[in-house]
């Protein structure tokens, strides 16, 4: 179900970097675009690494099942040892004993090649702010503010206006995953997302967004 998309992304992320290992022979030389620290350990704060986002069937027969992942890298192209590493990764494990899921890649290609341009996005998985409500602070002004300096941190662009939705698809935001492992569980929230110029969608913004969290779709789309 897409209320997994954490732990899916999460498992993909180090499927990942063991098949880069293999195929480089050296752990300590597993790209920074999969573990998202540089060869020294410093972990990377410029976004550069990849997002993993698992993508929601648009089969109606599947709704609200993940069927496709999208792994994006923001910056530079994939070096043939990381597209070589995103073809390794053959399957994925289920838990209470069901079969693994079988992966092959589908599609290769520039960075917009399967996005969409829109001005208005809506959540696809829960919004989770990466700092802390202090008390005494309007709650939805934090809401709203975190949202804006999520989407100028990420690069994906100027928000204008920031809107509550009740629901994400068919799922309440509390049936989603919303920490990773060892972190406490955070609040999230469905959003909707007004954009003075027109974005690339799906995109990921705040807590977990590496992993498919704070993940966003054009609004026709949903």
């Amino acid at each position: 179900l897409v209320t997994t998309t954490l732990e899916v992304a999460e498992q993909l992320r180090t499927r990942l970097m063991g098949a880069h290992k293999r195929i480089t022979g050296d752990g300590s030389k597993v790209s920074p675009a999969f573990s998202g620290k540089y060869a020294d350990g410093r972990m990377r704060t410029d976004h550069g690494h990849v997002y993993i986002l698992p993508q929601e069937s648009q089969d109606a027969s599947r709704e609200g099942r993940i069927d496709r992942v999208l792994i994006l890298k923001p910056h530079e192209p994939f070096t043939g040892e990381e597209l070589d590493a995103v073809r390794g990764v053959r399957d994925l494990w289920q838990r209470h004993g069901r079969p693994t899921v079988r992966c092959v890649v589908t599609w290769q290609g520039s960075l917009d090649g399967r996005r969409k341009e829109t001005n208005v996005a809506l959540s696809s998985t829960p919004f989770v702010p990466p700092r802390f409500w202090r008390k005494g602070r309007d709650y939805w002004s934090f809401i709203e503010g975190e949202a804006k300096r999520e989407c100028e941190n990420h690069q994906i662009g100027t928000v204008i206006a920031v809107e509550p939705v009740e629901r994400i698809g068919r799922f309440d935001v509390v049936e989603y995953r919303r920490n990773r492992k060892n972190d406490p569980v955070r609040p999230g929230f469905a959003l909707r997302l007004t954009f003075a110029e027109p974005v690339q969608a799906p995109f990921a913004i705040g807590y977990g967004a590496h992993f498919g969290l704070g993940q966003f779709r054009a609004e026709d789309d949903a």
